[in-house]
């Protein structure tokens, strides 16, 4: 069996508050994206030039070749891919409790550094492993993480599964689908731009 580790925090305000948060971290994330791309398409090129080879035309504009590459990118499963833009969490109701479970690429992550909803929600840490390698600083600390791994237990065996997507609602917080619309969008400001400097 593999090791799990799951990188899950306890959601601390009301149910009511949970869908306009991460309905703002999702619009949030879509504009850290299209900002990243605007300012550097190249970079995108490069870093999927390392994964994968579209032969891109290079007649093609940079933005349409970055938003090929970042595509492709949706694609792979290699760890670490600096082209994944996908994330999403399932949002876990066991034991009165709210947990999200996020499941976030490369860039959320850094994303995730910035955004000041997911830097308090992170705050509240639920993660888990079960693996048998953890080291402790205090007792305290060995005993919150065995509190939360009676509620991980306690959940597995409640919902009869260790798949998230049937453990709770997922929500995504960018997909493949998103990056046309993104593609489309960033696009349509490009020839505004190149019109406006015709004039």
């Amino acid at each position: 069996m593999s090791t799990r580790i799951l990188d899950a925090y306890l959601y601390d305000k009301p149910e009511e508050e949970l869908m306009k948060e991460l309905n703002s971290i999702r619009d949030a994330f879509h504009e850290y994206l299209k900002a990243d791309i605007k300012k550097d398409p190249n970079k995108w090129m490069r870093w999927g030039k390392n994964l994968v080879d579209l032969n891109v035309k290079d007649t093609d504009d940079s933005l349409t070749r970055a938003l090929r590459y970042i595509k492709a990118g949706l694609e792979t499963v290699e760890v670490g891919n600096p082209l994944d833009v996908a994330a999403n969490c399932v949002v876990v109701k066991h034991r009165k409790k709210i947990v999200l479970w996020f499941f976030p690429g490369m860039n959320f992550k850094m994303f995730a550094k910035k955004n000041e909803i997911l830097k308090r929600i992170r705050k509240n840490e639920y993660w888990w492993t079960d693996s048998a390698d953890c080291e402790w600083d205090s007792k305290e600390e060995e005993r919150t993480y065995n509190k939360r791994g009676k509620f991980w237990a306690s959940a597995f065996e409640h919902f009869q599964t260790y798949v998230p997507s049937r453990m709770g609602l997922a929500y995504e917080f960018f997909s493949h689908e998103d990056i046309f619309r993104m593609g489309d969008f960033l696009h349509m400001e490009y020839e505004s731009y190149l019109k406006r400097g015709s004039k």
